[in-house]
C-alpha cells in the first residue's frame, strides 16, 4: 500500500471533518442541538468507509492488510480453488448466466447435472469445493450434484469436512436443506465428522436440523444422535422439527425398540400438534412389521377418539388404520377395529378432506367388492368434499390409484 496515499487519505479525511464540524456536527458525527445536517453525518460515515478501504482497516481491501488476505484467500474457494478441475469448473460457469429465482428449470443447470464430467464420482472433490463458493448458485449446483451422483467414498475425510463445514456457514434456507442431505450420504464416524454433526443435530439452525433429523440415521446411528433425537422429537419448540424426528429413527438396535415404541406412543397422545401426532402414529404401527403391537389397541383408542372428535387433519392417520389392519400380528379385532377407525373418520366431515379420502380409500380397497362400490356410491354427490368425491369416483372407474 502506498504510505502517501494513505497519508493524503487521511489528512483529506480531517479536513473536510472539520468543516462538516462547523457546519453542525460534532467530531464523533452526532449532530450539535439545531443541527438538521443528516447528509453531513452520512458524508462523513462515507469518508470515514473510504479512508480505512484505502489503508487496508476494517472492512478494506489493501492486499498487504489481513482483510486483503483473507478476502484473497476467500475468493480461491468454490470456482477459483486451484484444486477444482477445469473442465468442470467451466461447464459450472455457465450455470451463472441462469436465473438464481429459476434455477433448477435452466437448461445450463440441467444440464451440468447430466454431464458425464461428473458422473461416478469422478468430480466429488471438485463438486465438493462448489459448496465454499460465494455465489449461492454455484453452491446450490455443487450440493445438488453431488445429491444426484451419490457420494462415491462417504469415508473421504476432506469432502466431508468441506460439504459440514458448508453446512456450518450456509444461511440460504433452501440451500441449508441441500447440504443437510449431503453431509446426512457420508459415514460420519469414518470421515472424522460425527462430533461435529451430531452437535449440529442439536444445536444447528432449525432448518437444517429438521432436515438432519430426518435423514442422518439411515447412515449414521450412534448412541449420541439417538439420544439427540428422541429429546428433539418429544420436546423441539418446533413442530416440523419434531415431526422431522419422530420419522427419522433407523437402525435401532433391539434393546432399545420397546424405548422407542414408548416414544411414539407418548408423543401420539400428548403432542398438540396434528402432523406430529400423525407421524407418530404411523411410524408405531409401521416399525419392524409390528414392533409395536403391544400398543396396538391404545393406538387405535387415539385415532378413534380423533376421528370421532373431529380433530384428524393429516392422512398420516388413516394410514395408520390401514397399516395396522394390514400387519400380520394384528388380532381379528384390531384389524375390525381399524375397519370402525376408518368408517368413523369419514363419516365426521369436521376431520380434514384428505384424512377422509383416505380413509375412504382404504376401506373400498379392504371390504367386500359389493360392499366397496356401495359406499362409494354414496359420496359422489356434487355437495361431497372434492378429495373424498374425487376418490370415490376414481374407485367406481376402475382406477388404480384412487
Amino acid at each position: 500500500m502506498n504510505k502517501a496515499r494513505i497519508i493524503s487519505s487521511v489528512c483529506g479525511f480531517a479536513i473536510v471533518a472539520a468543516a462538516l464540524t462547523h457546519a453542525g456536527c460534532s467530531r464523533d458525527g452526532k449532530k450539535q442541538a439545531g443541527n438538521k445536517g443528516g447528509k453531513n453525518e452520512a458524508l462523513l460515515e462515507s469518508l470515514k468507509e473510504t479512508v480505512m478501504s484505502e489503508s487496508g482497516g476494517p472492512g478494506g481491501g489493501g492486499s498487504d492488510s489481513p482483510g486483503g488476505a483473507k478476502e484473497a484467500k476467500a475468493e480461491k474457494r468454490g470456482l477459483n480453488d486451484p484444486g477444482s478441475d477445469s473442465e468442470v469448473v467451466a461447464e459450472a460457469k455457465k450455470v451463472l448466466k441462469c436465473d438464481p429465482e429459476r434455477l433448477s428449470i435452466c437448461e445450463a443447470y440441467k444440464g451440468f447435472l447430466a454431464s458425464d464430467l461428473i458422473k461416478g464420482g469422478r468430480a466429488d472433490k471438485t463438486l465438493s469445493r462448489f459448496t465454499e463458493d460465494k455465489n449461492p448458485s454455484i453452491r446450490y449446483l455443487g450440493a445438488s450434484a453431488l445429491l444426484e451422483q451419490g457420494i462415491k467414498d462417504p469415508k473421504d475425510k476432506d469432502l466431508a469436512g468441506r460439504a459440514m463445514g458448508a453446512l456450518e456457514r450456509e444461511k440460504d434456507m433452501d440451500l441449508t436443506e441441500r447440504l443437510a442431505r449431503t453431509v446426512a450420504m457420508f459415514d460420519w464416524k469414518r470421515s472424522g465428522i460425527e462430533e461435529m454433526a451430531v452437535r449440529y443435530c442439536r444445536e444447528g439452525p432449525v432448518v437444517g436440523r429438521t432436515m438432519m433429523l430426518r435423514v442422518a440415521m439411515g447412515n449414521n446411528y450412534s448412541p449420541a444422535l439417538y439420544e439427540v433425537m428422541k429429546k428433539a422429537a418429544a420436546t423441539d419448540p418446533d413442530a416440523d422439527l419434531r415431526a422431522g424426528a419422530v420419522t427419522g429413527f433407523a437402525n435401532i438396535p433391539a434393546d432399545k425398540h420397546g424405548e422407542l415404541c414408548k416414544l411414539w406412543v407418548s408423543i401420539a397422545r400428548t403432542d398438540k400438534d396434528a402432523k406430529v401426532v400423525a407421524r407418530a402414529l404411523e411410524e408405531a404401527v409401521g416399525f419392524q412389521k409390528g414392533g409395536c403391537k403391544d400398543h396396538y389397541d391404545e393406538l387405535l383408542a387415539l385415532i378413534t377418539k380423533s376421528a370421532e372428535s373431529g380433530s384428524a387433519k393429516e392422512p398420516n392417520t388413516a394410514w395408520a388404520l390401514a397399516a395396522i389392519h394390514r400387519q400380520k400380528v394384528s388380532t381379528a379385532a384390531q384389524k375390525e377395529r381399524a375397519l370402525d377407525g376408518a368408517r368413523a373418520l369419514l363419516a365426521n366431515k369436521s376431520n380434514a378432506g384428505i384424512v377422509r379420502s383416505s380413509a375412504l380409500s382404504f376401506l373400498c380397497k379392504t371390504l367386500p367388492k359389493s360392499k366397496g362400490k356401495a359406499l362409494a356410491k354414496n359420496h359422489i354427490d356434487p355437495s361431497e368434499e372434492f378429495f373424498v368425491r374425487t376418490t370415490a369416483e376414481n374407485f367406481l372407474a376402475g382406477k388404480k390409484h384412487f
